[in-house]
C-alpha cells in the first residue's frame, strides 16, 4: 500500500503540486507591485533609513526576571520594557 499523500505543503496546508508550481512561476514573471510584497526584517523603531541599532547589556538573575515579570505584567516585549526605562532615564 502506498501513501498518495503529498509530501510537501504551503504553510495553510495546501498541497505543492505542479499546477501550483506553474501558476506561481507565471504569477512570479508577471511581476509583483511593491504592495503585494511582504517587508523584510523588523520594523524601524524610529525615521530613519537602515535597521535599528541593536544595544547589548549584561544583568544579573534578579534583573532578568524582575524584567521579564514586569514584561509579562505590562504586556509587553522585553526590549520595549528596556526601551521605556532608558527613555525615561536619560529625560
Amino acid at each position: 500500500m502506498t501513501d498518495e499523500r503529498p509530501r510537501f505543503g504551503t504553510i495553510d496546508g495546501v498541497p505543492i503540486t505542479e499546477d501550483l508550481i506553474a501558476r506561481l512561476a507565471d504569477e512570479a514573471e508577471a511581476g509583483f507591485s511593491p504592495d503585494q510584497l511582504r517587508r523584510r526584517g523588523r520594523p524601524r523603531l524610529s525615521p530613519g533609513d537602515g535597521p535599528s541599532a541593536v544595544v547589548r547589556v549584561r544583568v544579573d538573575d534578579q534583573l532578568q526576571r524582575r524584567l521579564a515579570d514586569r514584561a509579562h505584567v505590562e504586556g509587553m516585549s522585553v526590549s520595549a520594557v528596556v526601551r521605556e526605562a532608558l527613555r525615561a532615564h536619560l529625560r
